[in-house]
């Protein structure tokens, strides 16, 4: 009987390639919610000084934050964010921008009584929609996220996150993540390695900007399906 020749360090090293790159090929596309991102800038109406005018009535941008295109409805869309990006009543427009830079006016649809959560209604908007994900996410899962912290946001820029799922605060009540947030990321989408949502970032741990606070999946498929009750088309 013929003893097995060793291999030899080329074939080691042959085969090792062979199986790391049948690997990547197996792994799936990140799918980062770009095309669904949403700036929403508010404007208020502030008394200004004008000098010889005198005080004057002026609208001026007070805010911004993020938001992602969840559904479309014949000539109308709707885009998730958190409910504090909203706004009040003494918000006189609120204006969305989209990822090519294009403008559109939007209103309030629904708000949530119990948690950060609002969606927006505008005219038609040409981009794709975000998709709910059927199943939350588990400890230690890697997720994504689009935002424009500070209002970073140009034509095809968007500033781009990666995080961990670290679990549920029951002091908080809600899903904590290791992703980096600013002012201005407040209802940007957190979404799974497929791009389905998961999570609606809209708080930050104020002594370690790493640790957002985000609403849970359930909150969010709850909310979702109560005010449009289109679940089954969200997450088709």
């Amino acid at each position: 009987m013929k003893a097995f020749r060793p291999l030899s360090v080329v074939a080691i090293t042959s085969i090792s390639l062979i199986l790391m790159l049948a690997g990547c090929f197996n792994t799936p596309n990140i799918n980062y919610p770009l095309q669904s991102f949403i700036k929403i800038e508010n404007y208020e109406m502030e008394e200004m000084d004008a000098g010889s005018l005198g005080i004057i009535n002026a609208v001026v941008r007070t805010g911004s934050g993020s938001g992602s295109i969840i559904y479309h409805k014949k000539n109308r869309s709707y885009i998730l964010t958190a409910k504090h990006v909203c706004g009040g009543d003494s918000i006189v427009k609120r204006v969305l921008i989209d990822v090519d830079n294009e403008t559109y006016q939007a209103t309030v649809f629904a708000k949530s009584e119990n948690h950060d959560i609002c969606i927006l209604e505008s005219e038609r908007i040409n981009k794709p929609r975000i998709k709910l994900s059927l199943n939350p996410p588990k400890k230690g899962d890697n997720v994504y996220n689009v935002a424009a912290p500070g209002g970073a946001h140009e034509r095809g820029y968007v500033p781009h996150f990666k995080g961990i799922y670290s679990g549920y605060s029951e002091k908080m009540k809600s899903d904590i993540y290791t992703i980096p947030a600013y002012p201005g990321c407040s209802g940007s989408p957190i979404v799974n390695r497929y791009g389905e949502l998961v999570g609606l970032l809209f708080a930050v741990n104020g002594k370690f900007h790493h640790l957002s606070v985000s609403i849970t999946h359930a909150q969010l498929f709850t909310f979702i399906n109560s005010h449009l009750d289109m679940t089954e088309k969200l997450i088709d």
